[in-house]
């Protein structure tokens, strides 16, 4: 995995201005960003490297996308982050993924 290329495109998100897809979507949320290097330095080094997607509520999301196998990590710091796999199969949630991970507790 190329860390470096990931928190660049991470860094690049942040210039996106409020309504960037023309449908009033939030400019990214530098927390969010945030949030998604620590994940993002969780990963094993020998995983490929993801594409880095903006959210239109302002967060982030991860995608692998190889072989028929879809992987998506949306990090949206609201206490909805989620992952969901797709096999070709059928799809799989993941519910709370991260959350736990990211939220202090108060």
């Amino acid at each position: 995995m190329n860390y470096f290329e990931v928190e660049s495109k991470l860094t690049e998100l942040l210039s996106l201005p409020d309504n960037w897809n023309s449908y009033r979507a939030d400019p990214i949320n530098p927390e969010y960003v945030r949030q998604a290097t620590v994940l993002l330095h969780t990963f094993p080094d020998w995983l490929p490297t993801p594409e880095v997607v903006p959210l239109v509520c302002g967060g982030v999301q991860f995608e692998w996308h190889r072989d028929g196998v879809d992987l998506e990590i949306s990090i949206n710091g609201d206490g909805t982050d989620w992952g969901c796999y797709t096999n070709g199969r059928g799809t799989i949630q993941l519910l709370e993924v991260f959350s736990r991970c990211f939220h202090r507790s108060s």
